[in-house]
C-alpha cells in the first residue's frame, strides 16, 4: 500500500485493526471514529498516541466537526 499523504481519517475504525499498517507506511496523523464505545476502547488501550474517538457519522457529517 502506497500512502502519499500523511494524514488519515478512518471512519468506522473498530479496534484499530489498520493502524500499524497506516504508521508502518509512515502516516503521521491518524484519527479513528467508531460508533462504538467497546472498539473505541480496545484502540485506545492498543495506541494510546493516536486521536481515537466515540462518533455517529452522521453527526460527523451534520455539524462538520470531528
Amino acid at each position: 500500500m502506497l500512502l502519499s499523504q500523511k494524514n488519515i481519517l478512518e471512519l468506522g475504525c473498530g479496534s484499530g485493526r489498520l493502524f500499524p499498517t497506516f504508521i508502518q507506511e509512515g502516516v503521521e496523523n491518524i484519527t479513528g471514529i467508531d460508533i462504538s464505545d467497546e472498539m473505541i476502547l480496545k484502540a485506545k488501550t492498543k495506541h494510546p498516541s493516536l486521536n481515537v474517538k466515540i462518533k455517529e457519522i452522521f453527526w460527523i457529517s451534520k455539524s462538520g466537526k470531528i
